[in-house]
């Protein structure tokens, strides 16, 4: 409400808006918030993005809270996670948004975590009107029997009778490595905005959904997350007393019995059903996988030579594709077990 050019942001590039219309959607939003400050006690405000606004934009949000309500306390409450988790959470969250990359996202990225949390809690130090500021890492609210959410409720001061009538509801979950993958193949030939407007050619299919192996970070990436994050954790720890200097590396390697398991085709199947475009797509990009997994994860290539057998007789439209595929993998299976026995 408060950018100076409210067109470019990111949600609403994906609105069909003209500029009368997120004109008037603007006005309409200003009016629903001056009716909750006058008439709430208590409001609860959640805006991450706040973190990313021009610090003019901010002061504007902040005045035009105190022109309405002259007596209000505005407390900010923030959380952070440990650097190598918030990378990789973002980078997922930029994968489903469709606009990025893999090689795109993981550049800008490690960039971002630079001064990560200095850049985005420091605009707020200082500032007038902010009568507190509380910052939680993430971990410690994950905790919570409720989550994030229960533990944002018991900070607060939100009685435990009136939580009780809450349902907690975890949403924004993960997604596994294959949905990444399949998704950065889609996103590199229909990116979900293109020249700021969304690209109305892109597939609409939910990759998101395909389950799979946990998606991880590579050792190499990793390191350079942490040597370019050390300056910011330190920053962190001597203004909000949240260290994680001594976090522990995460885990960079991915077992091989993981990947291209029989729950990734299931998925898949509804996903794509008998888009031919899209599964040329993801045929190409196996083949890609089957090469770069090669040395590393052959029981995974084994398991991709099975997609992609599958994903061909669903392009050739053949109506026992999924038949065809079970005895096909039934067969291969026979004749390892053979193999083992005879040995």
């Amino acid at each position: 409400m408060f950018l100076p050019n409210p067109e470019t942001y990111h949600l609403n590039i994906r609105k069909p808006y003209n500029k009368i219309s997120l004109s008037k959607d603007i006005e309409s939003y200003k009016k629903q918030l001056l009716t909750a400050l006058s008439n709430s006690n208590t409001l609860i405000i959640s805006a991450e993005d706040l973190c990313e606004i021009p610090q003019e934009s901010l002061c504007k949000f902040i005045l035009f809270i105190k022109q309405t309500a002259p007596d209000a306390h505005i407390d900010l409450i923030g959380f952070t996670r440990e650097h190598q988790a918030y990378v990789g959470s973002i980078i997922q969250q930029h994968i489903k948004g469709g606009s990025l990359t893999l090689d795109e996202i993981r550049a800008a990225v490690l960039r971002q975590v630079e001064h990560l949390y200095e850049r985005r809690l420091g605009i707020f130090k200082g500032l007038d009107g902010i009568h507190k500021i509380m910052v939680f890492s993430f971990e410690e609210a994950i905790s919570h029997a409720n989550g994030p959410v229960g533990f944002f409720l018991d900070k607060i001061g939100v009685p435990k009778c009136i939580q009780k009538e809450f349902h907690f509801v975890h949403s924004n979950k993960s997604i596994s490595m294959e949905s990444v993958l399949f998704l950065n193949s889609l996103n590199k030939k229909h990116p979900s905005i293109i020249n700021q407007k969304p690209n109305l050619k892109r597939p609409a299919v939910s990759l998101e959904k395909i389950a799979g192996s946990k998606f991880i970070l590579d050792s190499a990436y990793l390191d350079n997350i942490c040597k370019t994050a050390l300056k910011d954790k330190i920053w962190l720890c001597d203004n909000f007393n949240i260290d994680y200097r001594a976090y522990p590396k995460q885990k960079a390697c991915i077992s091989d019995l993981d990947l291209w398991q029989e729950t990734t085709l299931a998925n898949l199947t509804k996903c794509v059903k008998n888009n031919n475009e899209l599964i040329e797509t993801l045929t190409n990009l196996l083949d890609d996988q089957k090469i770069l997994l090669k040395e590393t994860h052959p029981s995974a290539v084994e398991r991709i030579y099975h997609v992609i057998y599958y994903l061909r007789l669903m392009r050739q439209n053949k109506q026992p594709a999924f038949i065809a595929f079970r005895i096909h993998n039934l067969i291969r299976k026979i004749i390892s077990w053979s193999k083992t026995l005879s040995t």
